[in-house]
């Protein structure tokens, strides 16, 4: 974060961080370019009128920062899309990850495996999804993920395996760009003509406190009116299939 830290001072943005123990060369680094340094998490770390906090991959839920943010429903990214929005978004990208020493799990670059329209989506996503409850290492959590399946049986298995499960192929592939991999809110449209509302949830519970009657609204959205409820990978609530 550091780096990240480095390239923001350098477009000219106010720039501070905490960690819990900074340390040269980095920490004399930043200091120099009159990043501030805070050691040891708390809220009151956080300036006031932040435009934007970037959260590093260490940080989890339980952080006080972090649920400080939260809780204000400020504005907050990761470190990757920081970068992908503010520098390398008119650049060829080429991505370097590390293990930090660890020989049992390590970094994959992805497989570009084909085309599937529109249609063909969630099919594609449930076999694929199949393919790891069947065949992905539930021994090892730290070998679990699809990145590990994939390199353990090779990418040529893996195709020829969703094929079969989908009983037709693959288009071949074509071009694509991500314009965000972060969780919409508000309304969004979807192809077909039906609505989503994208709800941010305050550390991921929704609750009945005070005049805020989170779970009751729910539960009267369920009843009035035919739609689906979908929880996001951020704890997130999409209120989804809304009919105008």
């Amino acid at each position: 974060m550091g780096g990240v830290a480095r390239l923001a001072k350098e477009l000219g943005h106010t720039v501070s961080g905490t960690d819990t123990n900074p340390y040269p060369p980095m920490s004399t680094q930043l200091e120099a370019l009159n990043v501030q340094l805070f050691e040891g998490y708390s809220p009151d770390n956080i300036p006031e009128h932040t435009d934007i906090v970037v959260v590093g991959n260490t940080i989890s839920r339980g952080n006080p920062e972090l649920e400080a943010v939260l809780s204000k429903r400020m504005r907050y990214t990761s470190g990757a899309q920081w970068l992908s929005e503010n520098v390398l978004h008119n650049r060829w990208v080429l991505a370097v990850a590390g293990t930090h020493g660890k020989t049992t799990t390590f970094p994959r670059v992805a497989d570009v495996i084909g085309f599937c329209r529109r249609e063909q989506a969630v099919q594609v996503s449930e076999e694929i999804v199949k393919i790891q409850r069947d065949f992905g290492n539930r021994s090892d959590r730290r070998n679990a993920r699809l990145k590990y399946t994939i390199e353990a049986h090779g990418v040529d298995w893996f195709k020829n395996e969703l094929h079969e499960r989908l009983g037709w192929q693959l288009e071949a592939t074509r071009d694509f760009s991500f314009e965000s991999t972060t969780d919409r809110y508000g309304w969004s449209e979807d192809a077909d003509g039906k609505w989503a509302y994208g709800l941010f949830v305050e550390g991921g519970r929704l609750r009945d406190a005070g005049q805020a009657l989170e779970k009751t609204a729910m539960r009267e959205i369920a009843a009035e009116i035919p739609c689906e409820f979908r929880l996001t990978a951020n704890q997130n609530l999409v209120i989804a299939r809304v009919s105008v």
